[in-house]
């Protein structure tokens, strides 16, 4: 049983996976470019006059662009998440599953068991078990993945 769960496991991370497709980019097709565009402020031909030329948007914008400050005010690390998930989350905190990294999967996983689907629910259990984040066996993790969303998000 373990076997096949862990065996489902990976065909879900690999059909997750090939979804990703292909961006990765080799150094051949990388171009060089200027690091700053060429603007021209008029075409008209120079006169004896001391008229400024009128300045277009670019020179507008390169004008402002200052040098770099330093960042005092960092973000917050993590995402806010709508209450009603970050119940669920905690829910399995709680019961000492380790679910930093993962609350997206787990946060899927839950929508599909509010749908009626299992399959992704038993596979992300074996994987939880798996990673050793949490030392509930495979039927109480299920249990409470089941009841958690159940109680806070279905």
């Amino acid at each position: 049983m373990r076997n096949a769960l862990v065996a489902l496991s990976f065909a879900v991370a690999g059909v997750t996976l090939a979804a990703c497709g292909g961006t990765t980019v080799d150094s051949d097709e990388v171009t060089a470019s200027s690091s700053a565009p060429v603007v021209t402020t008029s075409s008209a031909p120079a006169t004896s006059t001391s008229e400024k030329p009128s300045e277009t948007p670019v020179d507008d914008a390169l004008a402002n662009e200052g040098a770099a400050s330093e960042v005092s005010d960092f973000p917050e690390d993590t995402p806010k998440r709508p209450e009603k998930e970050e119940a669920y989350l905690e829910a399995l905190r709680a019961a000492g599953v380790n679910v930093e990294g993962t609350e997206d999967q787990l946060l899927a996983t839950a929508s599909t068991l509010c749908g009626g689907e299992t399959i992704t629910r038993d596979a992300v259990a074996g994987q939880l078990i798996e990673q050793q984040r949490t030392s509930l066996d495979h039927e109480q993790l299920i249990k409470l993945i089941d009841e958690a969303a159940h109680a806070n998000l279905c």
